[in-house]
């Protein structure tokens, strides 16, 4: 490939550059052949991937202008990562300082009680999920084909649209043993001994599992989160996927 054709393959690459971008790029790699007369190809490698490591806010050794501006995209990735990470901290800092001593894992509490009028029983409709935003909520399973609750917060639940969505409140849930997609965002949430498979999609939440002698196979994509202590196993009856971004997932432990 001469130089000529590695200018225009690469100019085509670019082209998702705006123009003025883009004729700096070209004029950069046009100035090094000026200056060296070797084979552009043989300096920077296929026209193709030099454009994109430019379009990646990545450069080449030169020019020294061109790493400043890629530096500059990835500090600013970093920051927002960082940002990210302080948020979800402090969201779970304060959920953990707000905790009470109840054993949630212990199944035969008196605070399970259903036929206490505190509850509220609701049909449940085959494929229905379940989204908690900004709460924290203990997930028990029942024999029932129903889902009853008992909150404390300033907005009720509400059903619609073949969903359960509890927001701002603290609720005890037990569900029917039927496999459960789970939605969970800035929340509290822990899972008292699962009794048929989940789906979840976490983020910026704190999941605890009291397996209570049960073995789980777990299915975990963790993004920017911590999964630990929890073991999995493929012959288990039931299935736990999760697909987190900043997520703690660990298991429940008294306090």
């Amino acid at each position: 490939m001469t130089n000529e054709q590695f200018i225009a393959a690469l100019t085509k690459a670019l082209g998702g550059l705006d123009k003025a971008s883009r004729n700096d790029i070209i004029q950069e790699i046009q100035s090094h052949e000026a200056e060296t007369g070797s084979s552009l190809l043989e300096r920077f490698g296929r026209p193709e991937a030099l454009a994109e490591q430019y379009l990646e806010g990545e450069t080449v050794k030169t020019p020294v202008t061109k790493k400043v501006v890629g530096a500059g995209k990835k500090m600013f990735l970093w920051m927002g990562i960082l940002a990210s990470t302080m948020l979800a901290a402090l969201v779970f800092f304060i959920w953990t300082a707000s905790s009470d001593d109840f054993n949630y894992a212990d199944e035969s509490a008196p605070e399970l009680d259903i036929t206490s009028a505190s509850w509220v029983t609701k049909p449940w409709a085959e494929g229905m999920s379940i989204e908690v935003e900004q709460s924290s909520a203990v997930f028990y399973w029942h024999d029932e084909p129903t889902v009853r609750w008992q909150c404390n917060g300033s907005e009720p639940p509400v059903i619609k649209d073949g969903k359960l969505t509890f927001r701002q409140s603290k609720c005890l849930i037990m569900v029917p043993k039927t496999t459960l997609k789970l939605v969970t965002d800035q929340a509290q949430i822990v899972l008292v001994r699962p009794q048929a498979s989940l789906d979840m999609n976490i983020r910026q939440t704190g999941l605890r599992i009291a397996e209570n002698e049960t073995q789980y196979r777990y299915e975990i994509n963790a993004n920017r989160s911590n999964f630990t202590d929890l073991s999995s196993y493929d012959d288990a009856e039931h299935t736990i996927k999760i697909e987190s971004l900043e997520a703690m997932i660990s298991p429940y432990e008294e306090r």
